[in-house]
């Protein structure tokens, strides 16, 4: 049985001429980037699909799993609060990246949408990028990175994420110019990034305005509050990682409450491949940087993920709300 339910919340329009006009806005933010062309067209395809991909939406949930969903915690429609989607909102980048937060390269993007057509609704699915260049996406030699107009504290933010995934991984990150591949790490227009290595530079943003907030370890972005797990979520994506949600076996673990999403947002939750996701034996983690939230914390509480001896103490802090602590 499904162990949790989950109410996803995200920006997008509601019309067909609000959704060019958006895509068009945060196009523009994004024109430098080689890619931006790429993942514009496939937004427009994908937006065209949208009846192709409710169709493998998991079916509505059990009573058995309502309960158990309302014996873990009520979950409400609410703000979005702190999160990269309001950040990319507010910028206006997140209407022209995928799920909000990532941009693909034409490859990239003619995979997802060849997988929704010739699976017709009965597909098994990935989180870690794997195409057929595999494994050259992958930076089996370690990432390779350079500061590009980043203010101090959005470098700050970056080497933090970075030591976090260097200690739970064998990743290595090394400041390298001369290096032929490398990830320009930016003061962009909101936080986003490439999936995996795509070969040449590449992008990484952190944002506008980022600035240091020292009592609480924090990220400010006026007017938010942002945790440090903004960095790690989009290194993540540079790493190689989709969202967790849009795992091949995601309808095991969550049940998608598809009526909480603002409308126009459905077909941003096309699931990966198993062709091309690939999760190493690892089983379905709701406290990942790389999960979208649920919009009650009390949830990571009840399940026991805050006070997990599972997670150190640096990545409890990026994965239960202030709130929950």
């Amino acid at each position: 049985m499904r162990v949790l339910l989950l109410s996803f919340l995200a920006v997008i329009v509601s019309t067909e001429d609000s959704f060019e006009e958006k895509l068009r806005e945060g196009h523009q933010l994004l024109k430098n980037d080689r890619n931006a062309d790429d993942t514009m067209e496939f937004l427009q395809k994908l937006h065209t699909m949208e009846k192709e991909i409710k169709a493998e939406y998991s079916k509505k949930p059990t009573a058995e799993e309502l309960k158990a969903m309302e014996d873990y915690a009520k979950i409400k429609k609410s703000s979005m609060g702190v999160s990269i989607a309001g950040v990319n909102r507010d910028s206006k980048v997140g209407n022209a990246l995928f799920q909000g937060d990532m941009i693909l390269t034409k490859q990239q993007a003619d995979e997802i949408l060849e997988d929704i057509k010739e699976s017709k609704g009965n597909r098994n699915k990935r989180q870690a990028y794997r195409d057929e260049k595999y494994p050259g996406t992958l930076w089996s030699q370690g990432i390779n990175y350079v500061f590009w107009n980043a203010t101090n504290s959005a470098r700050r933010v970056f080497q933090k994420a970075a030591v976090i995934w260097r200690e739970n991984t064998c990743l290595e990150f090394r400041e390298d110019n001369s290096a032929t591949d490398k990830v320009y790490v930016i003061h962009g227009n909101g936080c986003w990034s490439h999936v995996g290595r795509i070969g040449g530079s590449q992008i990484l943003s952190l944002g506008n305005r980022l600035c240091k907030e020292k009592r609480f370890e924090l990220i400010s972005w006026n007017p938010y509050f942002i945790q440090i797990g903004l960095g790690l979520h989009e290194l993540g994506h540079t790493i190689g990682l989709f969202h967790t949600q849009s795992r091949h076996d995601r309808d095991d673990f969550i049940t998608l409450h598809f009526e909480n999403l603002i409308n126009g947002w459905e077909d941003q939750f096309a699931k990966e491949s198993e062709r091309t996701n690939y999760n190493y034996n690892i089983t379905y983690d709701y406290g990942t940087v790389m999960h979208y939230g649920a919009t009650a914390c009390e949830i990571l509480v009840k399940l026991g993920l805050c006070d997990s001896s599972a997670y150190t103490a640096e990545l409890k802090e990026q994965v239960c709300p202030r709130s929950c602590r």
